[in-house]
This record gives C-alpha cells, sequence and structure tokens, in this order.
C-alpha cells in the first residue's frame, strides 16, 4: 500500500510528538491519522492494527513489520502540525476529528489519538436539517431543550462554565431515545450507552469535549459504578493514573453537557 508520512505533529508546548500518516486503501480512499510517537515504544502492534483498520495491505513476515517501523520512525517530513488530544476548544481555535475552525496562524492543528477518532458525521445541508427535524420539533418542550443544550456544549468555554446533564426519564417508548437521536443530529453524533469501563467513559468525554454526549439505556449500567459515572462527566475530570516509571499521568480533561 501507499503510505506517506506527511508531516511531523507535536503539542503547543513541544510535546506529545506524532507523525501523521496517509494511507491509500484498496478503494484508493485516502485516509489520514495523527499517530502519537508513543505507539512505537513497543513492538509496534497497536500502530499495525490501525493501519491495517485504515486498509494498509502489509506483507507478512517480521521484515516488513520491521521495515514499516523503521520507515515510519525514521522518516524525516518538511511538514509540521500542530495536535492536540481531544476535541474542542483551544485557546481561539476549535478542532473536531476532520478540521479545526478558526485562525490557526497558518498551522495545521490535527486532533491525535492512539486508536480511532470519535465520529462527527455530516449528512445534507442546514436548510434541510431545519426543515425536517428543527420546523418538527417547534412546540415540544423536550425536543426544543435538547437540541438547545446541544448548541450550548460549545459555549461552556466561552462562558466558564462547568461540565453538567440533563436526565429525561419516562416510560417505555414515551420518546426518550428519539429526544437523543434528534440532539445527536445537531453534531452528527451517535447515542452511545451508559454501560461503559472508566477508561471508556473518559474516552467518550473527550471526544465529546465542547459538544455534546447522548447516553442511552440507564437501566444496563452497573448501577455500583453508575453515579460515579455520571459524577465523572459533570466533573470534568478523569481518574488520576500513574506511568510504569510511578510517577503522575496527567488526568483527562473535558468540559460538555450530556
Amino acid at each position: 500500500s501507499w503510505l506517506e508520512v506527511a508531516a511531523d505533529t507535536r503539542d503547543a508546548g513541544s510535546e506529545s510528538w506524532g507523525r501523521l500518516l496517509r494511507v491509500v486503501d484498496p478503494d484508493g480512499v485516502v485516509h489520514e491519522w495523527a499517530m502519537p510517537m508513543a505507539l512505537l515504544a513497543g513492538d509496534g502492534v497497536a500502530m499495525r492494527e490501525h493501519l491495517l483498520g485504515l486498509g494498509l495491505r502489509l506483507a507478512p513476515g517480521s521484515h516488513a513489520r520491521s521495515d514499516l517501523q523503521e520507515y515510519v520512525t525514521l522518516w524525516r517530513p518538511k511538514a509540521k502540525a500542530r495536535c492536540v488530544d481531544r476535541v474542542g476548544w483551544h485557546d481561539a481555535i476549535f478542532v473536531l476529528p476532520d478540521r479545526a475552525y478558526g485562525d490557526t496562524g497558518g498551522e495545521d492543528v490535527l486532533l491525535q489519538v492512539a486508536g480511532a477518532p470519535p465520529v462527527y458525521t455530516t449528512g445534507g445541508d442546514l436548510a434541510a436539517w431545519q426543515e425536517t427535524v428543527g420546523q418538527l420539533a417547534a412546540g415540544n418542550s423536550r425536543l426544543v431543550l435538547v437540541i438547545a443544550a446541544a448548541l450550548a456544549g460549545a459555549t461552556l468555554h466561552l462562558m466558564d462554565e462547568e461540565s453538567g446533564g440533563i436526565h429525561l426519564a419516562g416510560f417505555s417508548s414515551s420518546g426518550k431515545t428519539t429526544a437523543l437521536h434528534v440532539a445527536g443530529s445537531v453534531w452528527g453524533v451517535r447515542v452511545q450507552s451508559w454501560r461503559a469501563t472508566d477508561n471508556a467513559g473518559e474516552l467518550m468525554a473527550r471526544g465529546a469535549c465542547d459538544t455534546l454526549l447522548c447516553l442511552d439505556e440507564l437501566g444496563q449500567a452497573d448501577a455500583r459504578t453508575l453515579d460515579g459515572f455520571a459524577y465523572m462527566l459533570a466533573n470534568g475530570s478523569g481518574k488520576a493514573r500513574m506511568r510504569r516509571d510511578a510517577t503522575a499521568r496527567p488526568p483527562a480533561l473535558w468540559r460538555l453537557l450530556f
């Protein structure tokens, strides 16, 4: 497969270095992935797994794996880009997985994560959404509420407000899940489940920072961990953890409405 090391990436403090990799899959579709260089600290299996998922065709055997790791490690691209580890506001720039909005100073700003980035999809245009969703929600207080919450997520940073959530309660088939899909349509995000581990919850929160996290099926979650999960989302911070060398790892941070 065609695999290009397109740019070196690093954060605003000149740390968290990585590589912008560009892959052409068997259908001729070009995929880009901002890969943290930390994935090369071991045998590179995490890097290969993600590249294979993007459609990379790699010859079998240890020689091909070694050549791939050597190429990604040693190639010196001319371009550089700034990387961030979560979506949302970074100073005056708003970053989504596929683009950054605002004045980037002429430098590309990329979301850099170890695995698959969060998904924000688009379909149609604003006029179509207004006709097929927005106008039909008028007069329904629950749908107006969740649409307002979806729009308000991006303003938390601007107003220096904290995270928070809205709980939709009611009988089965009363429209709770429909309301979540309506809210998710504002950002093009899917409805996810409350049933998640701490690590998965942190990933979901970072992937929804300054936007909206839609969670459904409360009854499927473990009652012993549910309250902790909700408080974690509202507090805007993940668990404190240690690295292998016993130094502190910075906790995951976010700001969102859920």
